[in-house]
Formats: C-alpha cells, sequence, structure tokens
C-alpha cells in the first residue's frame, strides 16, 4: 500500500497498531454502508500527519540542543546567579549588593555591545578600502557583499550576533580568495586597445591575461592600475597556467612574472 511504501519514522507494526485503533474508533461513528476504502483513507491521513508532527519533533529537538550547546556557558553564568541569589534571599543588605552587581553587569554588557558594534564597523570600512585598492577582480560582487555587510551593521533589527558572523563571513571569502588560481573571461584594455580575452588571477598576487589565440598575453600592474603586454617569452607559462587553473591539467611547477619586470 501507498502508506507502508513511504519512508516514516514510525515503524511498520506501530503504524498497523494506529491504524486497528483508528479503524475500531471509526467504526461505531462512520454511518452504515459507508466505503471502507474512505475509512482507509482517512486513517492513512491521519497516520502521515502524526509521522509529520513526530518528524518535526525530532528536528525541533536536534535544533533545541544546537541552541542548548551554544549558550551553555550563558546558561552557566544565570545558574550560578540564581544559586547565589537564593542563598542571600534572606539578608537585604547582600540582595541589594547582588542587584547592583546585576545591574553593573548590565551596563558593563551595553557597553561592551556598544564597542563590539563600533568595532565591526570599523572592520567593515577597513575592508571597504582593501578591496577598492586590491586587485580587480569579481569588483561587482565583491563591492556588492561589502555594500550588504555595512547595510546590515546599521540595521538596529538584526542581532549583534548576526553582524558578527556575517562581518566575519566577508573576511572568510576574500582570505580565500588568496588561496585560489582562477580564470574568467573579461575585455580589458591593453595598449589603449580594447582585447576580449581570458584572465588568471593567481591568488591575489597578480593578474595575468591572454587572447583567445593565445598571441597575445599581459599582466595588470597596480602601481599604474593598468595592463601592460609582455613579450612571448612568457606566453607558454601563462598558457600553462590556466589550464592548471581550469583543471585541464595536472598541477605542475609554473615560473611566472609575478616581480618588476624589465624593459627589453
Amino acid at each position: 500500500m501507498k502508506a507502508h511504501e513511504k519512508k516514516s519514522i514510525i515503524r511498520p507494526g506501530r503504524c498497523c497498531g494506529y491504524f486497528l485503533v483508528l479503524l475500531v474508533l471509526m467504526a461505531g461513528v462512520v454511518p452504515a454502508g459507508q466505503n471502507p476504502l474512505d475509512i482507509y483513507q482517512t486513517a492513512e491521513k491521519e497516520i502521515a500527519e502524526r509521522q509529520k508532527m513526530q518528524q518535526h519533533e525530532e528536528q525541533w529537538t536536534e535544533r533545541k540542543q544546537s541552541l542548548k550547546r551554544r549558550y551553555q556557558e550563558l546558561e552557566s553564568q544565570i545558574q550560578t546567579m540564581e544559586t547565589r541569589k537564593d542563598r542571600l534571599s534572606d539578608k537585604l543588605d547582600l540582595r541589594r549588593q547582588k542587584v547592583n552587581g546585576m545591574e553593573q553587569t548590565i551596563v558593563e554588557s551595553d557597553r561592551v555591545k556598544k564597542e563590539l558594534q563600533s568595532t565591526l564597523e570599523g572592520i567593515a570600512a577597513r575592508l571597504d578600502r582593501f578591496v577598492e585598492n586590491d586587485l580587480p577582480f569579481l569588483i561587482d560582487e565583491r563591492s556588492q557583499r561589502i555594500k550588504a555587510l555595512k547595510t546590515c551593521l546599521i540595521d538596529p533589527d538584526v542581532p549583534l550576533a548576526e553582524k558578527t558572523r556575517r562581518t566575519f563571513e566577508a573576511l572568510q571569502v576574500e582570505l580565500d580568495y588568496g588561496r585560489r588560481l582562477e580564470t574568467s573571461g573579461q575585455t580589458v584594455d591593453i595598449d589603449n586597445r580594447e582585447m576580449a580575452v581570458d584572465v588568471l588571477r593567481v591568488g591575489r598576487l597578480s593578474l595575468f591575461c591572454r587572447t583567445a589565440d593565445g598571441s597575445t598575453t599581459g599582466r595588470y600592474v597596480p602601481a599604474q592600475q593598468s595592463w601592460q603586454l609582455l613579450g612571448e617569452k612568457y606566453d607558454s607559462a601563462i598558457s600553462a597556467a590556466m589550464e592548471v587553473a581550469a583543471q585541464r591539467s595536472p598541477v605542475k611547477m609554473i615560473n611566472l612574472p609575478l616581480g618588476r619586470l624589465e624593459v627589453e
């Protein structure tokens, strides 16, 4: 039957038990002459609903355990404070000292939150400047990410924990860029000519480009913020690196012109 073909958390034996109970209960209230198939389908729906409810309960249990682990330290502190409060309940003067201590904790917590908010905004600003002065790759994607982060940080409805997570996520993405060898198609200006090229990014060390026919190669010069033509002696190395980046060739040692080039 269809109900037994579905994967279910409720064991088959238990499903049959539920089904028989439902049939017995319904037998007394269903008018005579009712189609038994209708009774079965009704019972089947009840079983499916119970299975769905059990799945939701298990999912919530897992989520609850995750939250409990996350706030374990805070809960421990709260329990400690509650224990102290109970022990000092008969001493008014000590109770007042405890209240004052808690108020001071709240004040300190607010101060820490303000400092953290300021720190996160400072990180976002420095990250924005870093991207602006970095090699010109994935410009739109990176700019949009920084813009979204800044919008998140000034939104009073976003929890501080989420702001912190988004900030470190943006930092991690930028960090990962420095570990990758990637290629992308772009149009660049080389020697006052617009060229459609394949751009090779070596982490954030350097950018190289090559025309589709391989007749022209170039390198981005950060100091000049422009592309510079390279000689033929670098063509094979750049082509080999692009093959590796595109995973069409195994990883190997390749000599690329990463430093200052001598004028020939």
